[in-house]
């Protein structure tokens, strides 16, 4: 879908995992290409002059460089034998307010265009196509496009499209698609009430609900006062109002140029064919145009500045520890390699929980958690330090505390191993493949690090010398002095303090109340009417389906481009001491991937909420053998890391049966495997769980993300609780996630301080419960040359494992079944409605997943997105019964429920060509066919193994899907009709939204009334 693209303050997992796909990708499993001596540099290609060739080891690409000539486009293109082609056109978009115009320009110019007139060929293309991504991101400074797809006529047409899309939008000659996309004032009558609407305006009110999101707006804004980052790209919803349609075009007049552009190419394709289609059909139309899109660097400061904000939390709620702040640095100037590998190793001084800085924050009792952040994104990247649920008179002590400790590491020495481990720990995620289904995308954001800049666009590709070099001087104080220089200090630095203020958010409504009814005071009737007439225009033209011949210029595809078969994923499968064995024998680069699945029936109903809290606690927390702190250090020098989870898992075909396992996931080395299943071991077997204050420490922080994620997964939250009323797997799962699992976190919380030996009884219980031997299963992804390594270093493993002793559990999971509306700190709501099929005498069928297609593109998509103003809104159907409906960041509520009440009409009226079927059932396998990583495969087999899931019963459903007819489609009018009739729906979202329409729930409640 489209989308806008923020991360600007991400958490330490998160940033390692995009360093590793952007910059230090893993060995490839495709060869490099070998037609490179083809094409010679300085020679002109279709228009693009190639300036310049070269091998890029550390990807196993070629990068060849070109520039067009007639209007200075530049072009990159990785050449290797990877078949999930690539395609991106950037333009260099720097904003100059937070009206969000880069962002609204990114949605509108996929509405429609010079050859593709409907309305929104982006949904059309969602639909009929065989991509394996098609997006549209706007970044702090640049606005990107890309596309992928696996097959050759797929991948033109989008390009196709998307060329269309950015250089010759409709919106230059119809409005309405700015109002849709962007903002509106909306009066459906005279005497009505005027609001704003959009679904823009609605994202970003989506986005400002969450405190974390605004702090980061904060920090920008604090660090650039006189650049444009201290603007918001994707708009301040304050601010959105304020563009003007014809600033909206301008900035497109301006931008959207192919001199202002940069295009990126990647995989096994033609590239002169490619070449002479993107010269021929769009560059060779235009000319070279100057246009001033540089960007101005940011003054430094002479000291630091101190920023104080507020942030709205419910009336009546206690403020007491609840104030974020962050200390900011802004970095060496992008491109800066050295730089930006150095920010990274630097992250073992601040984020893991024995990190010194973290532990130091924590151990003053400052405040819940702290995590770091390196913000790379922009020409002037940023290093955050930020410190959760605390108070506004702990700022000082904050700042001391962190100065204080890397003043002592920077004198004395920082612990040399643990920044090798950070080295070790990014050269082994080098290896890995988990990102190698998607990496093509992604090397895109790597070279446009360097290359929007005017730095060299392999310069973030070809890292692995300059890490070396890194590793070089680490003995010498390297890492020491880089903290030194760029912090200690450095003076381009800010404090932001992010208070709670309750009811901040009813005193702003109230103001922009006000704005509209003030404004809509000020208009003469005649003006009035004149609104209200382009509300119903609006409305007439979204309601008013494409011509034919519009529909006829989306390029499409045949049944004969699909294949209609299924590669099954290798499985071999045996027994180790009674225990199964899944081995999927795929070329790994030396990994293995490693899960294994612990049955976990024998933990007691009341104590599964006790389970989940175990997952998080496991390696965390002392062993015998090792205190927490050294527990990561061992982890992370010999493994890729150590997860543990529980999940339950749905038998095919019966929603009444599931699976409940304790995973524990690892992948390492295959020369690691004896420390990796040794450090296992010590952790599923030696655990400690006496230290109150550690469980004080991880509680409170957990606690305080759960809250922080109120706001930003209202669709998770509502979901969970609309399918536990009838989903048996969901009533499992609602005990250890959303609001039940909240509620049981603060009663621990409270019990640690009152009785914590209660708490510590109950974890020990289900810890002895959590590994039984018995029916364990375990699926192992690695190289074929490996297996015997794994094997043996298993056998040993699992004689230390045992059968747990205690009886197999019946659970009896009940929840009364009633309308909720659920109260969060959001400006937008998420609406959820659904029910078991199977209980209504329905059964599933690989029909379905094109019904799904039909429902997403041509009726939610329509109905909340584009008429709603919704940013999305999606099906949810299952093999376990599970069919649903939800909608993300939308301004409506009853509304909403009414659209899904209308899918039923929609459903005994769909009338399909046989050619429309086509691209249902296109669009639908290519949804399936997705590329995945050795370790995906891996997992997903693992998964169909324990739901029951065959190799014929996929195959099954993929002939269902090929088959599938308009009339089947219609005949699924009456299931729907039964799954609304059950009217079972929750409501998360806007407290005040919740309140104006309690007449439609049996309950609401606040989420954080605890």
């Amino acid at each position: 879908m489209k989308k806008t693209k923020f991360s600007k303050y991400l958490k330490r997992v998160t940033a390692i995992l995009l360093f590793i796909s952007l910059v230090i990708a893993p060995l490839p499993l495709y060869a490099q290409s070998n037609t490179t001596d083809s094409l010679e540099v300085g020679k002109t290609y279709h228009g693009f002059k190639l300036t310049r060739q070269e091998k890029v080891d550390e990807i196993n690409s070629t990068a060849e460089i070109f520039e067009h000539s007639k209007t200075g486009a530049k072009l990159i293109y990785l050449r290797n034998d990877d078949d999930n082609k690539v395609f991106t056109i950037n333009f260099r978009t720097p904003p100059e307010n937070s009206t969000g115009v880069a962002h609204i320009i990114e949605h509108s110019v996929l509405c429609g265009s010079r050859n593709f007139p409907t309305k929104d060929p982006f949904l059309a293309m969602m639909k009929k196509s065989l991509n394996t991504y098609l997006n549209a991101a706007t970044y702090a400074d640049k606005t990107a496009y890309p596309v992928a797809s696996r097959n050759h006529k797929d991948f033109r047409n989008l390009i196709n499209v998307y060329l269309d899309a950015v250089f010759y939008p409709n919106f230059y000659e119809n409005d309405k698609i700015f109002k849709q996309e962007g903002w509106r004032h909306e009066l459906e009558t005279v005497d009505g009430e005027l609001n704003y609407n959009g679904i823009v305006y609605n994202e970003m009110k989506g986005n400002y609900s969450n405190a974390q999101r605004l702090l980061g707006s904060k920090i920008d804004e604090s660090l650039f006062p006189d650049s444009i980052y201290r603007h918001d790209s994707g708009g301040n919803p304050e601010n959105i109002p304020d563009l003007t349609y014809e600033e909206f075009v301008n900035f497109h007049k301006k931008y959207y140029h192919p001199s202002n552009s940069y295009i990126y190419l990647y995989g096994d394709m033609d590239i002169m064919e490619t070449l002479k289609f993107i010269n021929d059909n769009y560059l060779a139309n235009f000319d070279k145009k100057e246009i001033d899109s540089e960007i101005p660097m940011q003054e430094p400061f002479d000291q630091m500045k101190e920023v104080y904000a507020k942030y709205s939390v419910p009336e009546g709620t206690d403020t007491s520890n609840k104030t974020y702040m962050a200390l900011n640095y802004a970095m060496p100037k992008q491109p800066n390699v050295e730089s930006y590998l150095s920010a990274f190793i630097s992250f073992a001084l601040f984020d893991y929980d024995s990190s010194p800085v973290k532990k130091a924050i924590l151990d003053a009792g400052l405040g819940s958690s702290s995590t770091s952040s390196y913000s790379s994104g922009k020409q002037q990247p940023t290093f955050s330090i930020m410190l959760n649920n605390t108070n506004k008179d702990k700022a000082e002590a904050f700042k001391k505390v962190v100065f204080d400790t890397l003043t002592k590491l920077v004198n004395e020495g920082m612990d040399k191993d643990r920044l090798k481990e950070e080295i070790a720990s990014i050269e082994y995620s080098s290896r890995q493949q988990k990102s190698n289904a998607t990496r093509g995308m992604n090397y895109n954001d790597s070279i446009m690090m360097g290359w929007l800049y005017g730095g060299d666009p392999l310069a973030f590709l070809k890292v692995n010398d300059v890490l070396e070099d890194i590793k070089g001087k680490i003995d010498d104080n390297y890492i020491e002095n880089f903290i030194k220089e760029n912090i200690l200090e450095n003076t381009h630095s800010s404090l932001v303090v992010l208070e709670p203020q309750p009811g901040l958010a009813s005193k702003n409504n109230a103001k922009l109340s006000k704005k509209l009814q003030d404004y809509k005071n000020s208009l003469t009737d005649e003006e009035k009417k004149q609104l209200v007439k382009q509300t119903a225009e609006l409305k007439k033209w979204q309601e008013t389906e494409d011509t034919e011949e519009a529909l006829a210029t989306i390029p499409t595809l045949s049944l004969s481009d699909i294949n209609d078969d299924v590669k099954e994923i290798p499985t071999d499968i045996e027994k180790i001491n009674d225990i199964t064995i899944l081995n999927h024998p795929i070329y790994t680069n030396d990994i293995g991937y490693i899960e294994m699945y612990f049955d976990t029936t024998k933990v007691p109903q009341e104590q599964i909420p006790y389970l989940y809290l175990l997952s998080s606690l496991l390696k965390k927390v002392d062993t015998e053998k090792y205190s927490y702190e050294d527990l990561v250090s061992e982890v992370k020098s010999n493994t890729g890391g150590i997860g543990f989870g529980v999940q339950a898992y749905s038998k095919y075909g019966d929603s009444n049966t599931y699976y409940p396992k304790m995973v524990v996931g690892t992948n390492v080395l295959s020369s690691k495997l004896p420390k990796a299943f040794a450090l296992t071991s010590e952790i599923i077997n030696n655990s400690k769980f006496d230290d109150v204050d550690r469980l004080k420490e991880i509680i409170s922080n957990y606690k305080s993300q759960i809250e922080s994620g109120f706001s930003s997964n209202g669709a998770g939250i509502a979901i969970n609780r609309t399918f536990s009323y009838f989903s048996e797997v969901d009533k499992y799962g609602r005990l250890g996630s959303g609001l039940d699992y909240y509620n049981f976190i603060c009663e621990v919380e409270k019990q640690l301080e009152n009785a914590p030996n209660t708490v510590i009884d109950n974890l020990n219980k289900v810890y002895k419960l959590a590994f039984d031997k018995e029916n364990l299963i375990v699926g192992v992804t690695i190289d074929k040359k490996n297996y015997d390594k794994f094997k043996k270093e298993f056998n040993s493993f699992s004689k230390d494992l045992k059968v747990v002793d205690g009886p197999r559990q019946t659970y009896n999971i009940e929840f009364d079944n009633i309308k909720e509306g659920i109260k969060v700190p959001s400006k937008v709501q998420y609406v959820v409605q659904g029910y078991n099929y199977e209980e209504l005498g329905y059964e599933y069928s690989g029909k379905m997943e094109v019904l799904s297609k039909v429902l997403n593109t041509d009726y939610l998509w329509p109905q909340l997105r584009v008429k709603g103003g919704a940013y999305g809104g999606y099906s949810i159907m299952s093999e376990d019964g599970t069919l649903g409906f939800y909608s993300y960041r939308d301004p409506r509520l009853k509304g909403t429920l009414e659209s899904y009440d209308g899918m039923v009409k929609f459903l005994e009226t769909f009338n399909a060509s046989k050619e429309d079927m086509v691209d249902y059932i296109i669009g639908t396998i290519g949804s399936m066919d997705r590329p995945l990583s050795p370790w995906q495969k891996g997992s997903n087999a693992n998964a169909n193994y324990i739901k029951q899931i065959t190799y014929e019963d996929i195959k099954q459903i993929r002939k269902e899907i090929l088959n599938t007819t308009g009339e089947d489609i219609k005949t699924f009018a009456k299931m729907i009709k039964s799954i609304m009739e059950k009217d079972n729906y929750s409501v998360v979202g806007n407290g005040e939204k919740i309140e104006q329409h309690k007449d439609v729930f049996d309950i609401i409640i606040d989420a954080l009334s605890k």
